[in-house]
């Protein structure tokens, strides 16, 4: 009897420590209590916005949020937008990102940067993902599935200042060639992130947003291969696919003062131009409405305010 008292004692406090950090540790706990911060703070930042306020949303790693500037979008067209991408964010973290961005906000486009679908992913990740058994052990102990949010509580908190877009002059020139050279290869896709891939267009799908896959200019990160896999999984899944590396000419990207880490991101300059082709695609495709009359006008009136302000200045 005894050891039956200690077994399920021990089996007590364990489900206790699962359960109890795993609360602690979702993402809505730490928004709640403003504990959110570094590379997690895009949870904070969307959680912050006035609920059904915002009508586009950016998501994907660093290539997202260095290639979509939401200030510029608000001052021409009146969209609301945000920058919700993450660095180095894997596609299934971008999943995530989504279900929290769906749970306060009803986007009618989601911009989706490619470059992700190249990132590696453990090949058990896929079978974890469509385990049933591992969903609902998930569900019962949040902590295994937000394990690494715990970082967050000592990495220093990075503020967005504009929407998720930070502004950056630096020019580090790209001085290689020609990266877009043609070619019949086609980069290899992980299946993980294919099925993660279909996880978002079931999120979109059930909540009335239109998918946009897009590749942001970037000499070190994209090649021709690479446009061709795109090319093709958007034609499989019936995306639309703009690939801006194909566009350098009409974009009229300089390498020589567009980028901020040789090749790797744009710098604001160049976020301009890409900003600049984007809002005429979505206002060209999109019935999207112009928000400078509205209700919310007031709070992004302000903060353009200030972005024009810094916008006018030195180095941010």
């Amino acid at each position: 009897m005894k050891k039956v008292m200690r077994n399920l004692l021990f089996f007590i406090i364990l489900a206790a420590l699962l359960i109890v950090p795993g609360k602690i540790l979702t993402p809505n706990y730490m928004i709640d209590h403003n504990l959110v911060s570094g590379r997690n703070a895009v949870y904070s930042g969307i959680a912050s916005q006035e609920k059904n306020s915002l009508d586009v949303i950016a998501v994907g790693d660093s290539l997202s949020y260095s290639s979509m500037n939401p200030m510029e979008l608000w001052l021409k067209y009146g969209y609301t937008s945000y920058d919700g991408g993450q660095p180095g964010a894997k596609l299934q973290e971008t999943v995530e990102v989504l279900r929290l961005v769906f749970q306060t906000q009803k986007p009618s486009v989601i911009l989706l940067e490619t470059n992700g679908f190249f990132r590696k992913v453990k090949a058990s990740s896929l079978t974890q993902q469509k385990s049933d058994l591992a969903e609902v052990i998930y569900n019962t102990f949040p902590i295994l599935r937000y394990h690494n949010f715990w970082k967050t509580l000592f990495t220093p908190f990075s503020s967005q200042s504009f929407m998720g877009f930070s502004i950056n002059r630096s020019v580090k020139p790209y001085k290689g060639g020609d990266y877009m050279e043609e070619t019949g290869k086609i980069k290899n896709i992980p299946e993980a992130n294919i099925e993660s891939l279909h996880a978002i267009e079931k999120l979109c799908e059930e909540n009335g947003a239109s998918l946009i896959l897009y590749s942001a200019p970037s000499p070190k990160n994209y090649t021709v291969a690479k446009h061709n896999a795109l090319e093709e999984l958007a034609a499989d899944e019936n995306l639309e696919y703009i690939d801006l590396n194909t566009k350098l000419k009409e974009l009229n990207i300089s390498w020589d003062a567009d980028t901020r880490d040789k090749g790797d991101h744009l710098n604001f300059f160049g976020a301009e131009k890409t900003t600049a082709y984007l809002g005429s695609y979505l206002a060209d495709h999109y019935h999207l409405q112009d928000h400078r009359n509205d209700d919310v006008a007031a709070v992004w009136n302000a903060l353009a305010a200030k972005y024009l302000k810094a916008k006018g200045g030195n180095n941010a």
